[in-house]
């Protein structure tokens, strides 16, 4: 459940940068937006981390790991999205 929210609250954040959301949306979003996107992101982590909390210091270090593996998987997830929308415009 740490990973899931993890990845949501790393995508939430990955999608309030300027270059991201071009990238990904192909379109600028509102400063409000941004900004709730960013809120929304770090509210998420925040979850994800009272939800590994209980389990000790061992899970700690394991919600660091899953943190690290949702930023890449985000980050992936955003490049991916990007060439096949830069992609689909050649056609």
């Amino acid at each position: 459940m740490t990973a899931l929210f993890a990845f949501i609250g790393m995508s939430c954040l990955c999608l309030s940068m300027t270059r991201h959301k071009r990238d990904v949306l192909g379109r600028p979003l509102s400063p409000t937006q941004s900004r709730g996107l960013r809120v929304l992101g770090w509210a998420v982590l925040l979850l994800s981390f009272g939800v590994a909390l209980p389990d000790g210091a061992l899970a700690i270090l394991r919600w660091i790991g899953e943190l690290s593996l949702a930023a890449l998987a985000a980050v992936a997830m955003s490049a991916l999205v990007s060439s096949r929308r830069r992609r689909a415009g050649r056609r």
